[in-house]
């Protein structure tokens, strides 16, 4: 995704280890760039990468945090959440309820068993608090204008938007992976349009974005089984 922007702040929320092929094909390269002038917040919920992270990202400009991401109303609440494979690219919370038609990628058994059993990995869970995206802008005195927005959180992505405090941060482009459609709608309620993506990742652009005009606004399309 093109932000157009030469410099800015982001905010990358599921970081993994902070070098995988994605964060450097996305506009997470400049975060080791020295020439550009990009700071930010590097967000994972697992413990087994955190060092991981901290130790490729981590510098003057780029603060790395070790916080399960989760909606305003479920901060504070207990969540489990799936380590199921050596990279931990698939790490997520585990649903709660009973409903199949969960976005989160672990909502239910049947696909967490079969998960483990097509990659012969252990079925391993942690018990981690929900935290607050916004409370931790705030900690980290972040602008009140966010350049870039990714989330790549397993099917979390739709409950965090849900409630995200736009009010208070300006945010001009948003990379979700895989969006639904209430993920969508709430985006165009807060003034973004859809821009395009990929086979992972969907992309979303704020019309006060400066360089609104050089996007194309596209149709929206979630139908089709995501994982």
């Amino acid at each position: 995704m093109d932000t157009y922007f030469e410099c800015g702040f982001f905010v990358d929320v599921g970081s993994n280890h902070g070098i995988t092929a994605r964060n450097k094909t996305n506009h997470l390269q400049y975060v080791g760039d020295q020439s550009k002038l990009w700071s930010g917040v590097c967000i994972d919920a697992n413990p087994n990468i955190f060092g991981s992270l901290k130790k490729n990202r981590q510098s003057r400009d780029v603060t790395c945090i070790n916080a399960c991401i989760v909606s305003e109303r479920k901060v504070g609440l207990p969540v489990e959440f799936l380590i199921s494979d050596v990279t931990s690219l698939s790490s997520g919370i585990i649903y709660d309820g009973n409903e199949e038609d969960s976005p989160l990628r672990w909502n239910t058994e049947e696909k967490i068993l079969k998960y483990c059993e097509d990659t012969n990995q252990e079925y391993k869970t942690v018990s981690l608090i929900g935290q607050s995206l916004c409370q931790i802008l705030k900690n980290v005195g972040a602008p009140k204008e966010i350049h870039y927005l990714k989330l790549d959180i397993e099917g979390a992505e739709e409950d965090v938007i849900s409630d995200f405090c736009f009010k208070e941060y300006k945010v001009y482009c948003i990379e979700i992976e895989q969006a639904t459609e209430k993920t969508y709608n709430k985006l165009s309620e807060e003034g973004f349009v859809y821009v395009g993506g990929n086979s992972v990742d969907d992309w979303f652009v704020n019309k006060d974005h400066p360089s609104f005009s050089k996007y194309k606004e596209l149709a929206f399309n979630a139908e089709g089984e995501r994982f």
